[in-house]
């Protein structure tokens, strides 16, 4: 009988230690997380371009799992883009469109694992494209100077500050858009500073934006900017 269960023990020890390792589960896999955000390269911002068939290029992301990368490209003629869309992905970090004369465009790119998992799109560049027989240039989309993107300021009051240009050298005049959401109200229009002092309230985020107007027309729609109050 004490020989059987001796027996019996070392057929449970041998078993244990022969066990597939394989079959062991990780109690604590890696996350799989986006891919890097896509710098874009060119068309350079603000580009006027002559051609309306363009290449697009951006800088390679990284994925920290190494999955496979694939890109998501989007054109339109608008900076949330919902107006006249055009969009492809590729497994390059090049590609070509072609576009109308005379259109200013906004494009962006984001990268998508081969686990569909996506990273944030690129900043928004634009660029315009020369109609036939085009004398007059839009103005160049404004860039921000203060409050900072996604700042936490001050209640009380703050000055929107923006830098605009125009290559006509054309006298410019602005709309300014502002509120607590992502569609701000018109407060500002016509105005010929590149500034504007508004109310803040504590604990809200505020989104604004700006319409560069020059003296033929031509308009640009800035970007949607935001910051906070604390």
């Amino acid at each position: 009988m004490m020989m059987r269960r001796v027996l019996f023990m070392v057929l449970l020890v041998f078993l244990s230690c022969s066990k597939d390792d394989s079959a062991i589960v990780n109690p604590n896999p890696e996350k799989n997380t986006a891919p890097g955000v896509p710098e874009l390269i060119a068309p350079a911002n603000n580009l006027n371009c002559t051609d309306n068939i363009l290449d697009f290029e951006w800088k390679s992301s990284v994925d920290k799992q190494g999955d496979n990368i694939s890109y998501y490209i989007q054109i339109a003629t608008n900076d949330t883009f919902s107006e006249n869309i055009q969009s492809l992905t590729t497994l390059k970090t090049t590609t070509s469109f072609e576009v109308l004369k005379g259109v200013v465009y906004y494009w962006r790119v984001r990268a998508v694992d081969s686990k569909k998992k996506a990273s944030e799109f690129s900043l928004i560049r634009r660029f315009n494209t020369e109609g036939d027989g085009l004398s007059n240039h839009l103005p160049y989309l404004p860039s921000l100077v203060a409050p900072k993107l996604n700042q936490k300021v001050l209640e009380g009051s703050v000055m929107l500050q923006w830098l605009a240009e125009d290559k006509d050298n054309d006298v410019l005049v602005y709309d300014v858009y502002f509120g607590t959401t992502r569609t701000p109200d018109l407060i500002a229009e016509n105005i010929n500073k590149s500034s504007y002092e508004v109310a803040l309230d504590l604990g809200n985020t505020y989104y604004w934006k700006v319409v560069v107007r020059d003296s033929f027309g031509g308009e640009t729609l800035g970007q949607l900017w935001s910051f906070q109050t604390e």
